[in-house]
């Protein structure tokens, strides 16, 4: 059960990051013209605002996953410790 939902989540993780990486590709700078159309502005600033809330959402989830993973480390370990003493 813990690997499949580990496997589930690097692959949404992966999605999310080949996400923010194809919106940065978009949005890197281009040579500075003036003759920017206000369409092509607006669009700039629509991929940067969606890259910048991409990369909240997987850095708050790498987060999340990281804790959840040493929140299960310490509890096997707490569990195995009880197991370990003998009932008196």
């Amino acid at each position: 059960m813990g690997k499949s939902r580990e496997k589930n989540e690097g692959v949404s993780l992966r999605r999310k990051i080949f996400r923010i990486r194809r919106l940065q590709r978009r949005v890197r700078p281009l040579r500075e013209k003036k003759d920017f159309s206000r369409k092509k502005r607006i669009k700039r600033i629509r991929c940067k605002k969606k890259v910048e809330a991409l990369n909240d959402k997987v850095m708050r989830q790498m987060a999340e996953f990281d804790n959840f993973r040493k929140r299960s480390e310490k509890e096997k370990s707490q569990i195995a410790s009880i197991w370990a003493h003998p009932v008196s």
